[in-house]
């Protein structure tokens, strides 16, 4: 099941709990073998993973659980009817992007990550028949208004 209460261990606020390894490294591997979804340079689609990009990976293991973790935030945010483009994605990436941590096919992969695990997400929350009630909305909205202003990061993630 994908969907926990959330914990207080994430570097991120979270509406979801620890994320299993098992499938971080799954949604990580998905991710990758679509990089090629995801933006390298203005109008230009990345290139598919190279069999070293499979075995070493692209990204670190504590951002693809952030991008996951925020997918997922997108994913309920998106449920109780709120902008999660603006208030969710765009300041992930304009975080990774400020950061200079990442490269340009880095920060396509975190791209899609987060996408990915939004659709898995969201299609939960569907089949779970999950209803967005006012407790529920309260915490969804208090999450984004938390990670709104989380446009900076410091350091990059091991």
């Amino acid at each position: 099941m994908l969907l926990v209460p959330a914990g207080a261990h994430a570097a991120d606020p979270s509406l979801v709990g620890e994320l299993d390894p098992g499938l971080i490294d799954a949604i990580g591997n998905r991710a990758l073998d679509n990089i090629h979804l995801g933006q390298c340079a203005p109008e230009r689609n990345c290139q598919p993973a190279t069999s070293a990009e499979k075995r070493r990976g692209v990204i670190t293991g504590n951002m693809t659980a952030d991008a996951i973790r925020r997918g997922a935030g997108s994913a309920w945010a998106d449920h109780c009817g709120f902008e999660w483009g603006e208030r969710s994605f765009l300041p992930l990436m304009e975080r990774e992007q400020n950061s200079g941590c990442w490269n340009p096919r880095q920060l396509a992969l975190i791209s899609v990550t987060h996408g990915l695990a939004m659709a898995l997400f969201r299609d939960e929350l569907k089949s779970k028949g999950h209803i967005c009630d006012p407790a529920t909305q309260e915490r969804v909205e208090a999450y984004l208004l938390k990670i709104g202003g989380m446009t900076r990061r410091n350091d990059c993630r091991e």
